[in-house]
């Protein structure tokens, strides 16, 4: 996050399938609503806040050893990010 300035929300959305070297796209973000029960409800939009969301992140080189090494973790998972038991980890996980 430090090195490519995403926010949190576009984090905890990435998929595998953005990714293509050394960059990856930018295309969803987590968002947070109250549900009728009173609790909030974490879900995935495939569009980013605005239109200066649809972007494309560069992984600076010396960082780029990382994507090989997120992927090796969760090689199958619909989300790069997910708990022990595979569930997508949110923004307030």
């Amino acid at each position: 996050m430090f090195a490519t300035g995403i926010r949190v929300g576009e984090l905890v959305a990435l998929k595998h399938d953005v990714f293509d070297g050394n960059t990856f796209k930018i295309r969803r973000t987590e968002t947070r609503f109250l549900g009728e029960d009173g609790k909030y409800v974490y879900s995935v939009k495939e569009f980013p806040k605005s239109e200066a969301g649809v972007r494309t992140v560069i992984i600076p080189e010396d960082y780029a050893w990382l994507c090989s090494k997120i992927k090796s973790l969760n090689p199958f998972g619909e989300y790069i990010f997910t708990d022990k038991s595979g569930k997508r980890m949110t923004t307030n996980y």
